[in-house]
């Protein structure tokens, strides 16, 4: 089951990392800094996508560094506290607490943090996605009540906290 949620999200992820024109996605090109961006508003949602090259920076340092999410206060704003929720959490994919400080509120959220080694494959990266499980919402962002989730148990969010029903984002490190 796990191996198929990740494999769904890596083939899911790859339409966001390759916006196409004619999937609905616009695309514009920053003047300065090499930046390219693509988005697109699909059923009430907004996608954005981002493609920078960053010179100097280890490719394998940035990999650990966005699968370690309890390094991610280092590159994610607001990012109080990260941890495992898993003890033996697999290589390839674990479970995260994420309490955040976001402009709208605070905010402690569950998420799956996978990774595939798809230098091999046409995407030719080190992939890495972040993404709320789908137990615990939908792409409406409507929350759902889980307790559990494949065999962990999730804590209930901090008084005063919002816990996020939808949000993924998605990496390639080439």
């Amino acid at each position: 089951r796990r191996l198929q949620r990740v494999m769904a999200r890596f083939d899911e992820s790859l339409e966001e990392l390759n916006p196409a024109a004619e999937a609905g996605w616009t695309r514009e090109t920053a003047d300065s800094g090499g930046m390219d961006f693509a988005y697109r508003l699909v059923n009430s949602t907004i996608q954005v996508m981002c493609s920078a090259v960053f010179d100097g920076v280890d490719a394998l340092q940035a990999f650990v560094g966005l699968t370690e999410w309890d390094l991610s206060g280092q590159f994610c704003k607001g990012v109080r506290e990260a941890h495992a929720l898993e003890e033996s959490a697999g290589v390839c994919d674990g479970l995260w607490r994420v309490l955040k400080q976001a402009p709208g509120g605070y905010e402690d959220n569950v998420l799956h943090v996978s990774c595939v080694d798809a230098l091999e494959e046409p995407l030719g990266a080190l992939w890495i996605s972040a993404y709320v499980p789908c137990e615990l919402g939908d792409e409406r962002g409507e929350e759902a009540e889980a307790s559990k989730l494949g065999g962990v148990d999730l804590p209930p969010p901090e008084p005063g906290a919002v816990r996020a029903g939808f949000w993924k984002s998605a990496y390639a490190i080439t």
